[in-house]
């Protein structure tokens, strides 16, 4: 589905569980960029020339289901922000990383409402049509857990 506004996840979170090692998910939203870089919408050519940018703007994941893996502090997931050409973004590119706990993952036994943030730097550019979000379980299973993830204008985290 594509998202008109800025969040990544259906109303009521995406569920963030399953096995470590196991293929690049994505989550249920995509943002089409195509009005930011098209110089003419009455033609189907992506212009590479005028790239979107978010520069500024505030990758944001918030717990919504506490996360649990099958062993204690084990599992980890890794949030990428990935461009591709076609809506389902799970094979494109990672553009960006949430660095969460002072390392590029979340670590499991995350407690409802918290809430992390990167503030894309100035000039961050969108290489292809569609943005998205991904998710990679790495360590043990997760077997519990939501999400919400969003972007917002600044540091601007809605409460």
């Amino acid at each position: 589905m594509l998202d008109a506004g800025l969040r990544f996840t259906a109303a009521g979170g995406d569920t963030v569980t399953g096995s470590a090692n196991a293929a690049t998910t994505s989550l249920t939203n995509v943002i089409d960029m195509w009005e930011t870089s098209s110089t003419n919408p009455n033609t189907d050519a992506w212009d590479s020339a005028k790239l979107p940018e978010l520069g500024g703007m505030t990758l944001n994941v918030e717990v919504d289901t506490a996360i649990t893996s099958t062993t204690a502090g084990a599992g980890i997931i890794t949030f990428h922000l990935t461009s591709h050409t076609a809506a389902g973004v799970s094979a494109g590119t990672s553009i960006a990383s949430l660095p969460l706990n002072g390392s590029t993952t979340l670590a499991v036994d995350e407690a409802i409402g918290v809430r992390k943030s990167l503030t894309l730097p100035d000039g961050f550019t969108v290489p292809s049509r569609y943005l998205g979000v991904t998710r990679v379980i790495s360590g043990q299973t997760i077997s519990a857990g939501a999400v919400h993830v969003f972007l917002t204008k600044g540091a601007d985290v809605p409460g």
